[in-house]
């Protein structure tokens, strides 16, 4: 199994891109490549052999650097992000040990899948799954019954939280009443009265509150106000 070194706090996001590695001064990116390149051909991440932590006169021997060089190029190769130190003081590849975190997340999902798979075949041969379901298809109906796949950006719980949430906000939608009554403004009020000033009814007109008679109001006979 490959040693691998310990570092709390590594955070593989951070580890700078390795073309970058072109932009460095000559001496110190051939002393970074025979860094890397060892490592890589040994199958190793860390300076170590067993428990034993290589020294710098250690490494510069098994890389095949003079102790000086590597003495003089190797604070700039940690601060550029090509090289760093462990909890302990131990040499190491954050590529490497990027590379190596991302293989081992590989076979972890890899087992995961297979051991799913075998589950799933068990209890199709046992009569508790469908003969004809398929393993996406049992774990699309489990994970719609749970609300879905957890987003990539989010764990476990944030999810139920995220679903929780979501199901808060649509019952809120769902009680919105779609009408709500408002009293009529004073200005529609008078304009509905001014719009009924004139009503007819038996033979008279009210206006505002006086009725003149339509029969008084016949052809050559003066009406109220002088008018025929």
């Amino acid at each position: 199994m490959t040693c691998l070194p310990t570092v709390a706090d590594f955070d593989a996001g951070a580890v700078p891109a390795w073309t970058l590695i072109r932009t460095m001064p000559a001496e110190a990116r051939g002393v970074a490549h025979s860094l890397f390149d060892t490592l890589k051909a040994n199958r190793m991440v860390v300076m170590r052999s067993g428990t034993h932590m290589l020294s710098d006169d250690e490494i510069a021997a098994f890389i095949c650097e003079n102790p000086v060089t590597l003495a003089r190029t190797l604070p700039l190769i940690e601060q550029w992000g090509f090289a760093a130190r462990d909890d302990e003081g131990a040499l190491y590849s954050p590529h490497l040990l990027q590379r190596e975190i991302r293989r081992q997340e590989r076979a972890r999902k890899r087992a995961e899948r297979e051991e799913n798979l075998r589950r799933f075949e068990a209890a199709q041969a046992a009569g508790i799954i469908p003969a004809d379901d398929t393993l996406r298809g049992h774990h699309a109906k489990i994970n719609g019954g749970k609300g879905g796949r957890p987003r990539k950006t989010e764990n476990a719980e944030q999810a139920r939280i995220r679903r929780a949430q979501e199901a808060e906000a649509a019952t809120r939608q769902r009680n919105i009443p779609l009408m709500v009554s408002l009293p009529a403004p004073a200005e529609a009020k008078n304009r509905n009265l001014n719009q009924n000033r004139f009503s007819v009814s038996g033979g008279s007109v009210s206006v505002l509150g006086s009725e003149v008679s339509l029969a008084a109001c016949r052809v050559g006979v003066p009406c109220e106000g002088g008018r025929l």
